[in-house]
């Protein structure tokens, strides 16, 4: 990407994420960057962004339509990980950078590989943001020394509805929490797909979807979306714990995952100094 000029984005995926996002650009607080398009399968939700954004926005109709686009220079997946893994490298072939929520697919070696690839080929750039956690610099500085990683994830139950790991719970009264899950961050990504982004990640800048162990708890008296992440290494033991607000319109999405997002934006359009690992 030229960032000596104004970036011409497309969003995809238009719920609450996206909606966000696409509102953080077009109101200016993301210099230099522009929402040229919108597209979402619902295409209720795609007319009732644009209504609300006022701005001369192209609602795509497909994929192909968006890689067609010449104008379009990057672009924002807020949909899910099997949408990265279905058309993440076509997008990246087609010389368009992205930027990526669903990190899950990323877990997949062979896929990593391939958008790895395709990156190089094409000059391009997948950007990852921390999502709804910090102590992601702590870990890949460290990640040569690294011994263990586990994250402990705590959620309302209808945080968790929906996953296929839950979905033996979804008809039970839950009174007390109780551990719903606990293996690897490989297991975890594929059982809660929309809700263990933050897993993925992790395990990708630390020591690998294999050894990071995860345990997922459901507590019906918990209100916030919590992230407890425990390593041990040469050069330390670490310990971070994230208490985070949900999102107003998708209790399954932390506010800071949504923030994160748009500042990973901002970082890419604007800023000349970077600072962080």
């Amino acid at each position: 990407m030229d960032f000596n000029k104004n970036l011409k984005i497309c969003v995809i995926g238009c719920g609450s994420i996206g909606t966000e996002i696409a509102f953080a650009v077009c109101s200016g607080r993301v210099p230099n960057m522009t929402v040229r398009s919108i597209f979402d399968i619902d295409k209720a939700r795609t007319r009732k962004l644009l209504s609300v954004l006022n701005e001369d926005i192209i609602i795509s109709d497909s994929i192909t339509e968006i890689i067609n686009d010449e104008k379009i220079d990057l672009v924002v997946e807020c949909v899910s990980p099997s949408f990265v893994s279905n058309n993440g490298i076509e997008i990246l072939q087609s010389g368009i950078s992205m930027l990526i929520l669903s990190s899950g697919a990323l877990i997949d070696k062979n896929f990593y590989e391939k958008v790895n690839q395709a990156c190089n080929l094409k000059d391009v750039q997948v950007y990852i943001p921390s999502g709804a956690v910090g102590g992601i610099d702590t870990i890949k500085a460290v990640k040569t020394l690294l011994k263990t990683v586990t994250i402990v994830t705590t959620k309302p139950p209808k945080a968790l509805l929906g996953a296929p790991g839950f979905k033996e719970y979804e008809n039970s009264i839950i009174d007390e929490k109780f551990t719903v899950f606990e293996g690897s961050a490989i297991e975890a990504v594929n059982l809660f797909p929309s809700n263990l982004n933050v897993s993925a990640t992790i395990s990708i800048v630390g020591v690998g979807p294999e050894r990071t162990r995860v345990k997922v708890i459901a507590d019906p008296n918990a209100s916030d979306n919590i992230h407890e992440i425990y390593v041990t290494s040469e050069a330390g033991d670490f310990m971070f714990k994230f208490q985070n607000k949900p999102h107003k319109t998708n209790k399954k999405t932390s506010y800071l995952a949504i923030l994160a997002a748009i500042e990973t934006l901002r970082s890419i359009s604007e800023s000349k100094i970077l600072i962080g690992t």
